[in-house]
C-alpha cells in the first residue's frame, strides 16, 4: 500500500494555547463535514517507516507495518 505524508500549517489566533487547539479542532471538523482538504498537502512517500519507538512510546506490534523488531513485544 502507498504512503502519503499529509501537512497542515496555518497560524491561529487565541488567548491561550487551549483556545488555539480548540479553534483548530473546530477547524478540522468542518474540513470533514464538508470533505474540504484543500488546506492539506499530500506528498506520497517511499521507503518510508514511522520513527522508532513509536510516537505513543509502546513501539509496534510484529502486525504492524512499520514494525522492524523490539517494542511492545519484547517490552521495549
Amino acid at each position: 500500500m502507498k504512503k502519503f505524508k499529509i501537512t497542515f500549517t496555518d497560524i491561529v489566533e487565541a488567548e491561550t494555547e487551549l483556545e488555539a487547539q480548540e479553534n483548530f479542532m473546530t477547524y478540522i471538523r468542518e474540513c470533514a463535514k464538508y470533505s474540504d482538504i484543500d488546506a492539506f498537502e499530500f506528498k506520497k512517500q517511499n521507503n518510508w517507516k514511522a520513527p522508532r519507538p513509536h510516537p505513543c512510546g509502546c513501539g509496534y506490534t510484529k502486525t504492524h507495518p512499520n514494525y522492524t523488531g523490539g517494542g511492545y513485544d519484547e517490552g521495549i
